[in-house]
């Protein structure tokens, strides 16, 4: 099973043991975390296969060991049989969506107490996941789950006002969420949703239907936790919209400080959804909006925050980032719980700008208008920049992507007008030549 060791290691049993299974996206960011604590890291697949859309993301080189993919039994008995044992002080953690269930899985065949067991598919499944939070006496959104359109209109007819919020049980990013506004919409929706396979290979077997929660825009909770104590690292407001195709395209992410009018009620609710779904330990990344009757779940998903996540400029504007809190709460719990006791604070303010491509098609034949962005005096950096030579189509969700733009600075307002100046230049289309 074992496809062998990917870096250089010292016996395994002089080392505390960390599983990453999928560590895809940001996950990938997990393994030299760990490996700044002596830790061995090992990475599991869920899938036979790395998914397409997760491949750039995926360094097999930051692992000491790679195991081949298997069931959960079969790579827990890979890893007794070479005396690896992450129940000493170590940790199995999803490294991105698809690995969240296999890893509750690989724990449980371990024998090793990370989050309740018995709550891993509402960790994931997004029906599943708000009765779960429902029943804990939180409020959240009315919800109904089928693959009868018949039944789902009869629900939205009587149960809920429009919109409806339609999504995959089992969805990936923002892709085909809906925002039905009538019935036209909604059998749209489920023609498109049902069976469909998605970007990571997840047919969709059934339409989740949601009553829609008033309010923008979204809010994003990052927390690492420790048995049961949740610390909160770092708390974004989310600016999007909806894409005519279905799902949504997001505009950005800013930083909200400890100051912000929501911050102690999301932070709050947020705990206590996290309650509500067993999460005991590891990073979560929540989505909810804040209605005029409080904060309300989205969705919470059991692993760090995707796609945005890079050193330099949160430790410049956090002093942590996400993924070092998680390395810290399983290596070094003592300070961690340091950590908890200090409070939140933003030392700088930050924004994430998305860049895409939103009508264009072709090879990038030049990026000379990506210098007027990076003269900004906010300017902090740029993830996932595309090259030259690189395929791009704004129609795909893959090669319509430009990466992501920080901006960083001490002054609000100033950050307010640079992040005004790189979304006007990302939405014209006028960072790089495509022909």
């Amino acid at each position: 099973m074992s496809q062998g060791d990917a870096g250089h290691h010292e016996p395994p049993d002089t080392r505390r043991v960390i599983v990453v299974v999928d560590g895809y996206s940001t996950g990938h960011t997990l393994a030299p975390a760990f490996h700044a604590y002596g830790a061995y890291v090992v990475h599991a697949q869920s899938a036979a296969e790395v998914p397409p859309v997760y491949r750039r993301h995926f360094h097999p080189e930051h692992y000491d060991l790679l195991l081949r993919p298997g069931t959960a039994a079969q790579a827990a008995a890979e890893l007794r049989q070479r005396g690896l044992d992450p129940g000493r002080g170590g940790a199995v953690l999803a490294g991105t969506d698809t690995g969240v269930m296999y890893a509750d899985e690989l724990a449980a065949a371990l024998g090793l107490r990370w989050n309740s067991p018995e709550l891993s598919t509402a960790r994931r499944h997004k029906y599943e996941m708000t009765a779960a939070v429902r029943q804990a006496g939180l409020p959240c959104a009315r919800q109904l789950v089928s693959r009868d359109i018949g039944e789902i209109e009869a629900w939205a007819r009587q149960e809920t006002d429009w919109p409806i919020v339609v999504k995959p049980p089992l969805s990936f990013r923002s892709d085909d969420v809906f925002f039905c506004r009538d019935a036209g919409q909604l059998r749209a929706a489920w023609q498109t949703i049902l069976d469909k396979v998605n970007l990571v290979g997840i047919r969709n077997e059934a339409v989740v239907a949601q009553s829609f929660l008033a309010g923008e825009p979204n809010y994003a909770v990052n927390s690492v936790s420790l048995d049961g104590e949740h610390l909160v690292s770092d708390v974004w407001q989310f600016d999007f919209i909806e894409k005519p195709t279905g799902g949504i395209r997001f505009i950005r992410h800013r930083l909200l400080t400890e100051r912000h009018e929501y911050f102690d009620a999301l932070a709050s609710y947020d705990g206590r959804v996290l309650d509500a779904l067993g999460v005991r330990n590891g990073p979560t990344h929540s989505e909810h909006k804040c209605t005029q009757a409080g904060p309300r779940m989205i969705e919470v998903n059991s692993r760090l925050m995707g796609a945005t996540l890079e050193d330099a400029p949160f430790m410049a504007a956090l002093g942590r980032t996400q993924t070092r809190l998680t390395a810290m709460g399983v290596c070094d719990p003592a300070a961690f719980r340091r950590e908890l006791a200090r409070p939140y604070r933003v030392n700088r303010h930050l924004s994430i700008v998305w860049a895409y491509f939103t009508s264009s098609k072709g090879v990038i034949t030049g990026d000379e208008g990506c210098a007027a962005v990076e003269r900004l005096p906010s300017f902090a950096g740029w993830f996932g920049r595309p090259a030259i030579g690189q395929q791009v189509n704004s129609e795909s969700e893959e090669e319509s992507r430009a990466g992501y733009l920080y901006l960083l600075n001490d002054d609000p307002i100033e950050l307010d007008r640079d992040e005004a100046a790189a979304i006007h230049r990302v939405w014209s289309d006028a960072l790089f030549t495509v022909a």
